[in-house]
């Protein structure tokens, strides 16, 4: 069954930007987003940050709006706007009726090319990022994570925190924004993406309109490669928990092996009836929280379990892990559980497509990844063809030779971070 045979049409526009449009019969609203190719890797060591804080300060005025002004004009045309930073992206998005369309654009636009970017707006949401900072830094998971990416990828920027740190954040001022705005949010580094109830040519047009002065020449973007080391790493914190990350290299976003590793996902730890939960949690009782997570970027990726219990159980939770992903790799992937999830495929992601936003997402991240359209139809086809040994040959790669970062925060001791690194580790 064909579930998406729609038509994308892309264009170029005067000033470099790129443009995608995925016209949907069925809906009744339009998702616009404004994809940027800048994130915290393509930060330098002593910005860290800034595009996280940027993606806040676009918000606090433009040439024909102030904060206020800003709010109201996208309330008004009664539909959404999310906004967030990643390590590879930035990404601004709003849902409106289609008559909104051109509105849309124009705000978007305030946002991304006319930010006012005031010295006394960006020292008062300083003080905002600043209580964004102190969250995460209060949160054992939160900085669970950060431990386990920093030993994963070293010195690489992919080890940073996309929120940044005080004393990178301190020192930023209208400049230093000023010339980083007009460097990434500029050219092709820029994707307009639209889907839903929408006539491609009258985007486009509106577009060009709406971005008629966008910077040309963005900043070069070089990104390098980062190297995985595995290892032990542990952060004592005020807590009666122990805050569990166990990391090991992954497919990246394009690579061969992505619909394999999305299976074994599913099946080890993202579902409610994946093996890590049922015998981690249902059947031993040794985590409230236990669950795995693909990161995967253009050209790395890395497989997460996360999960928290108390000290005493942190071995067998431990020794139960290890069995369970390297029972994947031991024997090709059993016929009922094949079945299963390639069921589970078809149900989830078709449900998940149903939206505009999620449709609109798709087209971007498809024309971010591999320059094209990648249907929902192809995912499919991908994941119904795969085979259990070729599901076990990934699993092999990911975990046949123990190649784990363990981080965990709480209330950790040399003795007990001794034990757990001799189980985990070779």
């Amino acid at each position: 069954m064909v579930f998406d045979n729609n038509q994308v049409t892309t264009r170029r526009l005067s000033r470099g930007a790129r443009v995608a449009v995925l016209t949907l019969p069925w809906a009744r609203s339009v998702s616009i987003g404004a994809w940027v190719r800048s994130g915290t890797r393509d930060e330098p060591a002593e910005l860290g940050g800034i595009a996280h804080f940027l993606e806040h300060m676009v918000f606090k005025g433009s040439r024909r709006y102030d904060t206020l002004g800003l709010a109201r004009a996208f309330e008004t045309l009664g539909g959404t706007m999310d906004a967030y930073t990643t390590h590879e992206t930035t990404v601004y998005s709003v849902q409106v009726l289609p008559e909104h369309v051109g509105a849309g654009l124009e705000l978007l636009s305030e946002l991304l090319v006319y930010p006012t970017l005031s010295s006394d707006d960006i020292e008062l949401e300083k003080q905002v990022v600043d209580e964004e900072i102190q969250e995460s830094e209060d949160s054992p998971s939160d900085i669970v994570l950060e431990i386990c990416a920093r030993q994963a990828w070293g010195e690489h920027p992919l080890a940073r925190p996309v929120l940044g740190t005080r004393a990178t954040v301190g020192p930023l001022d209208e400049a230093t924004l000023r010339t980083w705005q007009r460097g990434q949010y500029a050219g092709d580094r820029l994707l307009l993406a639209a889907a839903g109830a929408i006539e491609p040519e009258a985007f486009i047009d509106a577009a060009e309109r709406a971005f008629g002065e966008l910077p040309e020449q963005p900043a070069p973007l070089e990104r390098r490669q980062p190297e995985f080391t595995p290892g032990l790493v542990v952060k004592r914190e005020p807590a009666d928990q122990i805050h569990l990350c166990l990391a090991t290299r992954a497919p990246a976003a394009v690579d061969a092996e992505r619909h394999a590793l999305w299976v074994i996902d599913m099946l080890l730890g993202a579902t409610m009836s994946s093996r890590l939960f049922q015998e981690v949690r249902e059947k031993r009782g040794l985590a409230y929280q236990v669950s795995s997570s693909w990161q995967a970027q253009q050209d790395v990726g890395m497989l997460t379990i996360d999960a928290i219990a108390s000290p005493a159980k942190v071995p067998e939770l431990l020794e139960v892990v290890l069995a369970e992903a390297e029972a994947m790799a031991a024997a090709p992937l059993a016929e009922d559980d094949l079945a299963w999830v390639k069921e589970y495929a078809r149900t989830t992601l078709r449900l998940g497509s149903e939206s505009v936003s999620a449709q609109m997402s798709r087209l971007a991240r498809g024309y971010f990844h591999e320059d094209r359209y990648v249907t929902l139809d192809e995912t499919l086809t991908a994941i119904e063809e795969l085979s259990g040994e070729e599901i076990q040959a990934t699993a092999e790669r990911l975990f046949g030779d123990r190649r784990w970062v363990l981080a965990a925060a709480g209330p950790v001791t040399p003795k007990r971070a001794d034990r757990w690194g001799k189980v985990i580790l070779p």
